[in-house]
């Protein structure tokens, strides 16, 4: 069994996946700011999936920069250099562990379960934070394992200022309180596009990628605002114009790539 966790800026998910890959069973909850309630919070969730069984492999996935297996930078949850493998082997100190970044993962788990596999897929994800993570025959690219998708300088009404201040999920909801549903009036759903294609502008010309799959919270309701999107980014040359598509299980893709890439590595 391998055990998945996706930890968000505001919710995590720990789940159970057999060895084909079926998922067995998950929990969401907060995620705690305190670095020591969070291990223990995924430890004891860990435990109960697993009922006394040993772990094949865990795979953790963390919402910002991970260099040597640690998390340099957690701007989210206000976390800097935390190794969280260290304090999770300390449990399962024979267990195989991965730490990636959430979006590297989310982009793993989007190629994976898309048919055909696309040679290159951007993902992206609106939820707390904007994240993004690029991937190349189903394997993270390397050159981009660090990237910070939303921390991209753009201009926006005259304005110079990073894309995930204006398109966060967090800056949305500042924004339109209201929950995003059929009843949302085009006015706001076009704004919320403009908002999302200032990124995107700047990204498609530089990545080529042939898809484009969108996660997380807003990534769940892409169906709303395709079109309005699809209208922004028609000034870009046809060339430019990937598949734009939302991710398979787009709240929990991030688990999905958890396991995919323990799988790959430990038949690496």
């Amino acid at each position: 069994m391998i055990i998945a966790i996706d930890t968000g800026g505001t919710k995590t998910l720990v789940a159970a996946f057999e060895a084909d890959g079926s998922l067995r069973e998950r929990v969401k909850l907060p995620t705690p700011r305190d670095q020591t309630e969070y291990i223990d919070m995924v430890v004891r969730e860990a435990q109960k999936l697993l009922s006394g069984d040993e772990p094949e492999a865990i795979s953790v996935a963390l919402p910002g920069v991970i260099r040597e297996q640690v998390a340099v930078v957690c701007k989210n949850l206000n976390w800097h250099n935390f190794d969280v493998l260290a304090e999770l082997k300390s449990y399962w100190p024979e267990v195989p562990m991965y730490l990636e970044n959430d979006a590297n993962l989310g982009a793993v788990g989007a190629a994976r379960l898309t048919e055909p596999l696309p040679h290159k897929l951007l993902y992206l994800t609106i939820s707390t934070g904007v994240g993004g993570g690029v991937v190349i025959d189903g394997g993270i690219d390397t050159t981009l394992t660090d990237a910070e998708f939303g921390d991209q300088v753009l201009e926006y009404n005259g304005r110079l200022t990073d894309w995930e201040r204006i398109a966060s999920g967090r800056a949305l909801f500042s924004l339109y309180p209201e929950e995003l549903t059929d009843a949302t009036d085009a006015k706001t759903k076009q704004e919320i596009a403009r908002r999302i294609a200032r990124g995107l502008l700047a990204l498609l010309p530089v990545l080529r990628p042939d898809v484009v799959a969108f996660g997380g919270g807003l990534g769940a309701k892409y169906r709303l605002l395709e079109p309005f999107l699809h209208q922004e980014l028609a000034t870009l040359p046809p060339q430019y114009l990937p598949d734009i598509i939302t991710a398979p299980y787009p709240e929990e893709i991030v688990i999905y790539g958890c396991y995919y890439h323990a799988l790959a590595t430990l038949n690496a």
